[in-house]
């Protein structure tokens, strides 16, 4: 039986919070989105599950600004490991945007497939996670969590 390439990934939370920044001289904002991810690649036995967290500031006074590259982490042995910079941002991005392209990344890693496969798989568009499945299964009394690819 031939193993088939699988890809999931769940938002799991988001934690926001918003203080005083004495090096930028106003309020800031900061977004921590954690993220389960699913994948199986072509030979492999066993799916392996990752969970990783997308962290983003930015300056909600001044049109929702990136101030700092965003991160992405992953974790590993545990703690969280520092994995790579949001660096292709436009300074037009939202934070929204940039959480999009650090999924992209993500699943481009994971995958070993081209970061420009992935955002045409999507359409290079930002991914909204739909919560109408979960209340349909819910419906139906399972109690079984599932993974599967879009």
């Amino acid at each position: 039986m031939k193993e088939k390439t699988i890809f999931s990934k769940r938002l799991l939370y988001k934690q926001d919070d918003r203080a005083y920044s004495d090096h930028y001289e106003t309020e800031i904002s900061a977004i921590s989105s954690m993220y389960a991810f699913f994948w199986m690649i072509e030979g492999m036995q066993n799916p392996i599950t990752t969970r990783a967290r997308i962290g983003i500031i930015y300056d909600h006074k001044e049109n929702n600004t990136l101030l700092l590259n965003p991160t992405i982490e992953f974790w590993k042995n545990e703690a969280w490991t520092f994995f790579d910079d949001i660096l292709q941002n436009n300074k037009e991005w939202t934070p929204e945007k940039a959480e999009q392209e650090g999924l992209f990344m993500i699943e481009s890693f994971l995958m070993g497939v081209s970061i420009n496969d992935v955002r045409d798989r999507y359409s290079d568009e930002i991914i909204e996670n739909t919560e109408e499945e979960d209340e349909e299964e819910a419906e139906k009394g399972e109690n079984v969590l599932s993974f599967r690819p879009k």
